[in-house]
């Protein structure tokens, strides 16, 4: 039971989590306040408190809003579902039997990846609703990423433990500028045709937060899956090549996947050579 519970819980904070990330993506790109009150897109009714119960309150509306009943977008809803579930993937893998064994450097980790996750998720809807990256987001991120590996150095005291979040320090700055550089690069020389000035800023936020080679990996599946269904848009006549593909969905998705499985993908490849 005590497992349903923490899961449980998780899930909901991820979901109140989702719905102020929603209105992150929503409201920054336009450069609108994120202080003021969230109203209807129809009829401007501002809406009340249990209006706004993540989940449950588009439900039990029926997708309408409850002034002029018009069709609400259920783009919130994905939001709060994605990001309940997202933090819920990342309990999963850190805490697979919740209360045992549970340390302090776990911990933390566990409260990072919720906090990368929630970036990945506000950078994700903003760039693929508005092609852009909100600055505040990345800044946030970087300042994030830094603090927790400055937290993981000197919290560890001068043990083996310390050397290991040293190294990891020092190769996160390293992914972080390789990262950074190389999408700062592209948008120099193509005039910004290739790669947007925000896609690069990301770029070096998650060099930071990834470290390498998890970075390495997470860009070669962004790079791979992104052309997949660039072509696969152009093919269905839904694009054209001349298109803005808002790439920073692809850096998010592939980074948040690369937490899990980015060690583990980097091992297999290098195995080939071994």
């Amino acid at each position: 039971m005590s497992f349903f519970v923490f899961y449980s819980f998780i899930f909901i904070l991820g979901s109140v989590i989702g719905s102020f990330l929603g209105v992150l993506a929503e409201r920054l790109p336009r450069e609108k306040t994120i202080r003021g009150r969230s109203e209807c897109d129809y009829c401007g009714a501002v809406l009340k408190w249990f209006d706004l119960i993540p989940i449950f309150s588009f439900l039990f509306l029926g997708g309408k809003c409850r002034r002029c009943e018009k069709k609400i977008s259920p783009y919130h809803l994905w939001v709060e579902i994605i990001t309940g579930l997202a933090f819920l993937a990342v309990a999963f893998y850190l805490f697979p039997y919740p209360l045992l064994g549970i340390d302090l450097q776990i911990i933390g980790q566990f409260l990072f990846w919720l906090f990368l996750a929630s970036c990945f998720i506000a950078i994700f809807f903003a760039d693929l609703k508005f092609y852009i990256i909100p600055d505040e987001i990345i800044i946030a991120g970087i300042a994030g990423s830094l603090a927790y590996w400055i937290w993981l150095a000197f919290g560890s005291g001068f043990s083996l433990i310390s050397i290991e979040a040293w190294r990891g320090l020092l190769f996160s700055l390293l992914a972080a500028v390789l990262a950074g550089g190389f999408f700062f690069s592209l948008n120099y020389f193509s005039r910004g045709r290739w790669m947007g000035m925000g896609d690069a800023k990301l770029a070096l936020f998650l060099g930071l937060a990834l470290g390498w080679p998890n970075i390495l990996i997470a860009l070669f599946i962004s790079f791979l899956s992104g052309s997949i269904i660039g072509l696969g848009l152009v093919f269905f006549g839904r694009a054209s090549m001349k298109s803005q593909v808002p790439f920073g969905v692809f850096l998010t998705a592939s980074s948040f996947a690369c937490l899990f499985w980015g060690e583990k993908i980097a091992d297999w490849y290098l195995s080939f050579f071994r």
